[in-house]
């Protein structure tokens, strides 16, 4: 079995459109370069731990006191 890339089958494809060809060699070369790189991990890691701070910071709200606000 031929270890065929999508682009390389999409570019030996004559049905497929020009558009559709750069498409998927675009989205295979993203696709490469983010799974070999750990750097997607991190921001995403990162910022899920972003919105998760933003959550509780805006969960967390400052009530005054109840018995001074009563005098």
């Amino acid at each position: 079995m031929d270890n065929k890339t999508v682009c390389e089958i999409f570019e030996a494809s004559e049905r497929a459109s020009d558009l559709k060809k750069s498409f998927m060699c675009a989205q295979e070369s993203l696709h490469d370069g983010l799974m070999s790189s750990p750097w997607p991990i991190f921001v995403y890691a990162l910022s899920v731990l972003f919105v998760a701070f933003l959550v509780q910071r805006s969960a967390t709200r400052h009530v005054p006191n109840s018995d001074k606000a009563k005098e």
